[in-house]
């Protein structure tokens, strides 16, 4: 399957001045004019082989997951993003994100220009966050993708308005998924398990971490990331595993115990249902050695 975007071109000409004391409730502290444009804006339905690198000195990029699954490396982490979750990225970042594979992304974005962006997550106490989980505003999304594509006059002053409440509904959920008990479990769960993905972990573990039982570790977990523990676990060993793969020469069996397998068997049929290759021929097709064969 190939990537499929609907984009929307913005009819704002770049760099455009915009007088920031026109926002009463932002303070970006230095007053003035700043330039505020939309390079692009768009719904993208991923392909197998999407994957972008992001190392823009210009554009800040609100991107939301509404639906699938895909992953982000940034400042030498990586996160796996699913419905509802929100990357933004800054002039002068460096990340990769790519969809997975079982679970094409599909994704709604704004690529910002000019220092308002910057200001107003500034502002509300955004500046340190990149990725938010959870926070849900695929209607805020397409509310300001249709103002974008429909609207023709005073095109600037309405997506700054627009721009402006956007950031102030993303703080409201960050500070509402911070204060939520269920929601700060489920991040402790996700956290534990990015961090100790390769060893034993039980349900009862993850229960004890968090003060619940086994069944509420599962229906918070599925409540907040679309899947249980498990199958969270299962897919961070088996992406990290690919990166084994492509990137270094220990061989299956190595791999397989890094990961947390019991042996190397278990592993490749896990990695083989889902991927539909062995991890061997995976590695091949990957290095450009052989063509990739279904199975």
């Amino acid at each position: 399957m190939r990537t499929k975007e609907t984009i929307f071109y913005s009819s704002i000409q770049p760099c455009a001045p915009f007088d920031l004391e026109m926002l009463s409730e932002v303070k970006p502290g230095r007053g003035g004019l700043a330039p505020f444009d939309i390079e692009l804006a768009g719904i993208t339905h991923c392909g197998e082989k999407f994957l972008i690198n992001f190392n823009s000195c210009r554009v800040c990029a609100f991107i939301l997951t509404i639906g699938g699954r895909g992953y982000c490396r940034c400042s030498q982490k990586l996160e796996t993003l699913t419905d509802g979750d929100l990357l933004i990225l800054r002039p002068g970042m460096e990340a990769c994100y790519y969809t997975d594979k079982s679970h094409l992304w599909q994704l709604a974005w704004f690529n910002f220009l000019g220092a308002l962006p910057e200001a107003l997550l500034n502002s509300y106490g955004l500046n340190g966050h990149w990725y938010l989980p959870g926070v849900h505003l695929e209607e805020e999304f397409r509310q300001g993708l249709k103002l974008l594509k429909n609207e023709r006059e005073n095109t600037l002053l309405k997506m700054s308005h627009y721009l402006l409440s956007l950031v102030q509904r993303i703080s409201e959920k960050r500070n509402s998924l911070s204060l939520n008990p269920e929601s700060r479990a489920a991040l402790a769960i996700r956290k534990y398990i990015d961090t100790c993905f390769n060893r034993r972990i039980t349900v009862h573990d993850l229960a004890d971490l968090v003060g619940r039982s086994k069944s509420q570790v599962i229906r918070i977990f599925q409540k907040n990331f679309g899947m249980t523990p498990y199958q969270y676990l299962l897919e961070r060993r088996l992406r990290t595993a690919e990166n084994y793969l492509l990137s270094s020469q220990k061989n299956i069996k190595e791999i397989a115990y890094e990961m947390g397998f019991h042996d190397e068997f278990h592993f490749s049929a896990m990695f083989r249902k889902r991927n539909g290759l062995s991890p061997s021929a995976f590695r091949q097709a990957g290095r450009g050695l052989s063509k990739p064969e279904n199975h």
